[in-house]
């Protein structure tokens, strides 16, 4: 404890903008790297990439109408208009549209790290959290393809940045550009809206109305682009891709995100658990022990394998963790219950949250909402994929770095006072 104590001491006496520039520089030192091992980013076309591709290409060549209600894509439009943009300024090689790629990781990268670096944490978990960002493989992996997971990535840290700053203007442009980036965006900015009514019926009173009415206008302001494509995606793409036997609302789905929550956290999840004395504390053994048994019957019901259409297209993961996981052990059912671990982490947590709901700030109660909402919506997507997730990846840390700020360490245990999060 001393010792833990000391390197925190030590880490709080760096200067905070002296951190942000090491941070900085590792980011360039980690793009310098990307540069080297793909030869310049000339490797040959990868995967979903071409399908991506060929988007850009059909707005390059036709920036009409007629693209725009026909394009094979699921998603709103915003990421393909902007890649042709960028192909008719620089060119439109695939090395020259992955260099815009890697800006945009570059800019997420550099974005998050000012935002931790004015909310106040210890020196050690801003470093912690920075890295979880920075080094996260689906954010990592993404910056060197063509790819439009980075879009939604990146303003969603705008969105973030401009509700902390109370920036309105920069609140509804990264809103419009989040919720014409993905369709599931729209989840960030209601779970906000929400926060932000029930706060006005807490006080009963109304509250943030300048920030109520630009929400409302960017959660409506999809549906002229829904009305003309007749539905939430373009025609051509709705009927072509998805697999005919998808159920409406994919279950296991919901573990999926769940155990995303543990891994691609775990060390600050892990710290919260050694700080509550994981092993010298018989309740929190027999909470950890109901959450365990309920993973595994959640599992034994709905366990986790690929969406039909991922099946039809040779997959049999759902992402990085699963098939390493696949890949070390060779059994898939042995895979399955192994993630009744970071599933029953994730419930423990909750457990906690759910328990001091009522003194939540509403940024710590809109993070939360986000979510749980992400958990119920994201089922009736045709597919399930470990990187959907990356668009809560942001609120989950803010999430644990709260609630480590919040409990002050172990000195909130042994006080017990009652206004901190455990």
């Amino acid at each position: 404890m001393k010792n833990e104590w000391c390197i925190i001491t030590k880490l709080n006496n760096i200067p905070i903008n002296t951190l942000v520039g090491i941070l900085s520089t590792f980011v360039l030192i980690v793009v310098t790297i990307l540069l080297l091992i793909t030869h310049g980013l000339t490797f040959p076309i990868y995967l979903d990439e071409n399908f991506y591709n060929k988007t850009i290409l059909e707005f390059y060549y036709h920036p009409d109408l007629h693209t725009l209600k026909y394009y094979r894509e699921f998603n709103p439009p915003l990421p393909y208009i902007s890649y042709a943009i960028w192909a008719k300024l620089f060119g439109l090689s695939l090395p020259r549209l992955r260099l815009f790629t890697l800006i945009l990781y570059m800019s997420s990268c550099w974005l998050w790290i000012r935002i931790l670096s004015r909310l106040g944490y210890d020196r050690l978990f801003f470093i912690i959290g920075s890295i979880l960002f920075i080094l996260n493989p689906y954010i990592l992996s993404n910056a060197i393809v063509i790819y439009n997971d980075l879009f939604s990535v990146l303003f969603v840290l705008i969105f973030i940045n401009c509700i902390l700053k109370n920036k309105y203007y920069g609140l509804l442009l990264s809103g419009l550009a989040l919720v014409y980036s993905r369709q599931y965006n729209e989840i960030i900015v209601f779970s906000y809206w929400l926060v932000l009514v029930y706060d006005c019926f807490k006080n009963k009173k109304i509250l943030h109305l300048n920030q109520l009415y630009i929400l409302n206008f960017i959660g409506l302001s999809i549906l002229p682009l829904f009305l003309f494509w007749g539905g939430i995606s373009p025609i051509s793409t709705i009927i072509a891709t998805i697999a005919p036997d998808t159920p409406i609302y994919q279950f296991s789905s919901i573990f999926v995100y769940i155990y995303c929550f543990s891994v691609y956290s775990f060390p600050l999840v892990f710290y919260i658990l050694v700080k509550k004395k994981l092993f010298q504390d018989s309740t929190t053994i027999k909470v950890l022990s109901v959450c365990f048994i309920t993973s595994t019957i959640c599992l034994c019901i709905w366990p986790i394998f690929p969406s039909p259409s991922a099946l039809k297209d040779g997959s049999d993961n759902v992402g990085y963790v699963h098939r390493f996981l696949l890949f070390i052990f060779r059994n898939p059912i042995v895979v399955n219950y192994l993630f009744s671990i970071p599933l029953s982490i994730t419930f423990y947590v909750f457990y906690h949250i759910i328990k001091h709901i009522k003194i939540l700030d509403k940024y710590c109660l809109w993070y939360v909402c986000s979510f749980i909402i992400f958990l119920i919506v994201m089922p009736f997507s045709f597919q399930k994929w470990e990187k959907y997730f990356m668009i809560e990846l942001p609120l989950v840390l803010l999430l644990l770095l709260e609630m480590i700020k919040k409990k002050n360490l172990e000195r909130a245990f042994e006080k017990n006072i009652s206004n901190k999060f455990f």
